[in-house]
């Protein structure tokens, strides 16, 4: 039963609450619940185990219990989830519908329909629609009140609902298409057919009008088309303005409004480019933005993907933030509050906590704070063994290597350059381009004790600062070239753009 083991320990905390609740609220349940406990407690599946934690259960018996086990779970969580599910609502509202005009209570009936139909209509769900139409052509039917201006009525309607469904049917299968062309290229193989073909369904004029598409559904999927053609074309303004376009319509359609994490995997992509165009004063603001909208909703949401997504965004963009700013009481701050975040928020997330780990300890470099750069870097490697072959792992060698060589340690250097060395002659380590251009300079350090230029035309800056300062250069003075305020750009249309975000508020 690896996959009771897997469910359980992916449960959110205030899931793990509610099926806890429910377990013990029967007591049919209470050995169930002995078993939910027991696996809490095992870090990997281990049947032996549970079964020497009750053994009186045989085996057998044991087997079936955890198999019965899973099945609760299952049936709890979907409970636990059903006042949110709005696709879940509906149908049960269809099986209302129905048991009420089973009853004869055709007014009644007619009343729920009603709403159902409403509703079916704003979040777009077309069978609820459908079915709701025609349960309204049965129950005028069965009250001997049909005339032909009802019938008329919602044949238009149903005909306005399968169009709708066909028109994001035929702008899906564009997406499938778009969605594999784009993994292909970016993951397997970078032939230009696959970018051609990708550049070309996202210019076709059924993607690109998106003003003519009458389904929200619709549109929020050529906007990801769109999306996908400007990143693989390497056109991020153009990037930038479809992901502005399809916020808005996640923000103003009733369709997507409590479409939480879409929102905000969207606003990150936005955050993006002001990133890549050095917009920093807008960006910053753009993060005040994000935390006055999406704070609150996680406070009290239960959604522990929304919660994760929504640090990791926020912690992600503070640090970029500090590159340029290096305020020392405001990276303390942050670092106290990412501890209190990953221990309450998000610590069931290890690959997360140890990513905002890594990237606190390259800012403590470039602020200069070396000793706790070196313990970001050690908690990050603590939680990071099983991936040692991991590009963040390997970025993480290299930044040690820059902690001894900057906290002047030769001899912790030099045996670190020896092991990297040796890792790579043997492929248990393999760099990018850029870790590759990184590790020769260090390599040339030990070997010859200086660096002479390098050629780096890549867009990381901080890889800019490290080879900046490995040719000698003050850390300070390479730090202010690559992050300085006063070289930052402005963004007019995003400044206008957030004045509307705002105003939504």
């Amino acid at each position: 039963m690896k996959s009771l083991f897997k469910l359980v320990k992916s449960l959110h905390p205030s899931e793990k609450r509610y099926v806890n609740l429910r377990l013990q609220s029967s007591k049919t349940n209470s050995l169930l619940h002995a078993y939910f406990e027991t696996i809490q407690t095992l870090k990997e599946y281990d049947f032996d185990k549970i079964a020497e934690k009750h053994p009186s259960a045989a085996p057998k018996i044991l087997k079936n219990s955890l198999r019965n086990l899973y099945a609760n779970v299952l049936r709890y969580l979907r409970a636990y989830n059903a006042l949110s599910d709005s696709e879940g609502q509906l149908a049960d509202m269809l099986k209302d519908v129905r048991n009420l005009q089973e009853k004869s209570m055709y007014e009644e009936a007619e009343k729920l329909n009603n709403k159902l139909i409403k509703q079916s209509q704003i979040l777009e769900y077309f069978f609820y629609e459908k079915e709701a139409l025609q349960n309204s052509w049965n129950l005028n039917h069965l009250r001997g009140q049909l005339k032909f201006n009802v019938t008329e009525e919602i044949e238009r309607q149903l005909e306005e609902a399968e169009s709708k469904e066909l028109e994001v049917s035929i702008i899906n299968k564009s997406y499938r298409k778009a969605v594999t062309l784009y993994y292909q290229y970016f993951f397997y193989e970078r032939k230009p057919s696959f970018k051609n073909e990708l550049v070309e369904i996202a210019n076709s004029p059924l993607i690109r009008d998106i003003s003519n598409l009458n389904s929200a559904k619709a549109k929020m999927s050529s906007f990801e088309i769109q999306a996908m053609g400007a990143i693989i074309q390497g056109d991020l303004l153009a990037h930038h303005d479809v992901r502005k376009d399809q916020y808005k319509l996640l923000l103003t359609s009733e369709v997507f409004q409590k479409s939480y994490l879409s929102q905000i995997l969207v606003l990150s992509n936005i955050l993006t480019y002001l990133k890549a165009s050095s917009a920093i004063k807008v960006f910053e603001k753009y993060l005040g933005y994000m935390k006055s909208y999406f704070l609150p909703l996680v406070e009290k949401n239960t959604d522990g993907v929304l919660t994760e997504k929504y640090y990791d965004i926020y912690f992600q963009n503070h640090i970029y933030l500090q590159y340029w700013y290096l305020e020392k009481d405001m990276i303390n701050n942050l670092i106290e509050e990412f501890r209190w975040a990953s221990k309450k928020e998000f610590k069931r997330n290890k690959l997360l906590v140890s990513r905002v780990y890594l990237s606190f300890a390259q800012l403590l470099i470039l602020s200069g704070d070396y000793k706790h750069a070196l313990q970001h870097l050690i908690e990050y490697q603590s939680l990071s063994l099983d991936k040692k072959n991991s590009t963040f792992f390997v970025d993480s060698e290299l930044h040690l290597l820059m902690v001894h060589y900057l906290m002047d340690k030769p001899d912790v250097f030099d045996k670190s350059v020896e092991t990297i060395r040796r890792k790579e002659r043997v492929e248990t380590i393999i760099f990018n381009d850029e870790q590759k251009v990184l590790f020769d300079a260090f390599f040339s350090i030990y070997k010859n004790g200086t660096v002479e230029a390098v050629n780096y035309q890549g867009n990381k800056s901080w890889l800019k600062v490290y080879l900046e300062v490995l040719q000698k250069t003050p850390m300070e003075e390479a730090v202010k070239s690559q992050f300085n305020l006063s070289k930052a750009v402005e963004s007019q249309k995003d400044e206008k753009y957030l004045e509307w975000l705002n105003s939504l508020k």
